[in-house]
């Protein structure tokens, strides 16, 4: 024993004196690592020195934690037995990689390049900071708010490992996925991403789908090949029309499309997109619940890509509504603010911008246009006759103020939801029913275009009071209103919030639903995280 214990001492310190000469060792010394005449225990000993911990990508406040969480068990091993990884281990070994089920992007898991050709005792120190890491980004986030810059990885959970490697020694999955914020929507999101991951394999490939409209022959082929890559369809099954059309209906389901046997733009786009990048978009919206502020118990909610309004009242959804929201060239903001009152019938000022290069060329094409859709339109003195105007000598901007009456053509339809804004947008109705069929719905100016919005302003007026004070208005009162086509505005006792946000994956039924990024406002944000 005295002869083995002079040989270990000598092995530790010609292991320390190598690797302190050479700055940062590329590798522990083998003969130490590989050497059964020295305790496990010890050879962990050595991993934990400043050099080796330094090497496999720790700061040093995350050397400190895990050399002081190892201390404290008496570098007893969680992961590994004596020459490999014990069951707990390979179990973690295979969570780790499925860190995007979880919601955490791959890229944060890994400290060093080359991990996998890390030794036993090394991926014992490693499983234990990519757990914690794990665990501490599935808490508190992996991206400081509203920033394309990681946080700091945080090791504030290795004292629950033990306890974790216990308890679910044979499904550490169960672990992660039951991590997070304490908030219905992020679990529901967070479980249906882990069953969606599951299921579909996360695919990197990138197609050329075309629409049908474009080349039907192509689109046929390349949207096979699509599906099958993505887990939709089976190799046995792709010529099977009836399997093809099944798998074609389930994909649009799952990225917020209308089922069509045909591949129509969207749809194309849809296919196009890796697999690996809609889970990317996935992990950024569990980031986002992260990122919320609490929310107070009554606000109307509308996401841009969705195209849904939704309006909550004691935690409760009470009613959903479809919108348009601006075109591309206009695009809807992102915003918060406090609807304070309802307008029953509502004027329209046109804005600048719109007056000048919409309404003057179709006067100048239509000396009768601004009659037939009620313009009214005002200078300096008032009111101005339109044909007292050379209208064929303007150039340049729309001189006058133009205001449209109220009515059922009025482009702000009959309701409107009146909030202050830096942006000079807000959420009306609109005459243009018909574009609420649409898949992809970004038609207006900025604005926000709500379907039945009656019935919103019915339910606003509903949970309008405050203590001893409900507001005079009624849902019967807005009914004669409506009836009567009388422009009114109905003051809020109680202003409510609204928040206007973008954000490309939501809940579905039972998987995500990964929404066309309309405004192509996260494709950075995807490469950063990917790359």
């Amino acid at each position: 024993m005295k002869h083995l214990l002079i040989a270990s001492i000598f092995f530790l310190g010609l292991f320390y004196l190598t690797s302190c000469s050479s700055g940062v060792s590329t590798q522990p010394e083998m003969n130490i690592i590989y050497n059964d005449t020295i305790p496990l225990q010890d050879k962990i000993k050595f991993i934990l020195t400043s050099n080796n911990l330094t090497r496999l990508g720790l700061n040093a406040d995350q050397q400190q934690l895990i050399q002081d969480f190892y201390g404290k068990r008496d570098f007893v091993p969680l992961w590994i037995n004596d020459s490999t990884l014990n069951e707990s281990g390979k179990t973690l070994t295979i969570s780790i990689k499925k860190s995007m089920h979880f919601g955490i992007p791959e890229k944060r898991m890994h400290f060093i390049t080359n991990d996998e050709k890390l030794n036993w005792i090394e991926r014992e120190i490693y499983l234990t900071a990519q757990a914690s890491t794990l665990i501490g980004d599935l808490n508190n986030g992996f991206l400081y708010p509203g920033e394309q810059e990681f946080r700091i990885k945080r090791f504030d959970k290795l004292d629950s490992l033990d306890f974790y490697k216990e308890r679910y020694a044979k499904n550490l999955d169960s672990i992660f996925i039951k991590q997070g914020v304490i908030d219905t929507n992020y679990q529901q999101l967070a479980n249906q991403l882990y069953k969606y991951c599951e299921k579909y394999p996360i695919d990197k490939t990138k197609f050329n789908v075309c629409s049908e409209d474009v080349d039907s022959l192509k689109a046929h082929t390349e949207s096979k090949k699509a599906l099958i890559s993505k887990g939709y369809l089976t190799l046995e099954n792709k010529d099977d029309p009836n399997e093809f059309k099944k798998a074609l209906f389930t994909f649009q389901e799952h990225n917020g499309l209308t089922k069509k046997k045909y591949i129509n733009s969207y749809t194309a786009t849809c296919l196009n997109e890796s697999t690996y990048s809609k889970v990317i978009r996935a992990c950024y919206a569990l980031e986002r619940y992260r990122w919320q502020i609490q929310r107070p118990k009554k606000f109307v909610y509308i996401n841009i890509p969705e195209y849904i309004l939704r309006f909550y009242h004691d935690d409760t959804l009470r009613v959903s509504h479809k919108i348009i929201v601006g075109k591309v060239e206009t695009p809807t903001p992102t915003l918060s603010s406090k609807i304070y009152e309802i307008i029953s019938f509502p004027y329209w000022t046109v804005p600048q911008s719109i007056a000048t290069n919409e309404i003057l060329p179709a006067v100048k094409n239509n000396s009768g246009y601004l009659s037939k859709n009620n313009y009214k339109i005002y200078g300096k003195s008032g009111e101005i006759n339109p044909s007292s105007v050379s209208w064929s000598k303007i150039n340049g901007g729309f001189p006058y103020k133009i205001v449209q009456s109220p009515g059922n053509s009025n482009s702000l339809g009959i309701i409107k939801f009146e909030f202050h804004n830096k942006f000079g947008v807000y959420l009306h109705d609109t005459p243009n029913k018909n574009l609420f069929n649409r898949d992809i719905r970004a038609f207006s100016h900025g604005c926000m275009r709500c379907k039945d919005p009656v019935d919103l302003a019915k339910m606003i007026l509903d949970y309008d009071s405050i203590p001893n004070k409900r507001n005079y208005y009624s849902r019967d009162s807005l009914d004669t209103l409506v009836m009567k086509s009388v422009h009114e505005e109905l003051k809020l006792v109680s202003p409510i919030p609204i928040y206007v946000e973008y954000v490309t994956v939501t809940i579905g039924v039972e998987f995500p639903v990964f929404h066309y990024d309309i405004y192509r406002k996260e494709e950075e944000i995807i490469s950063f995280l990917s790359n």
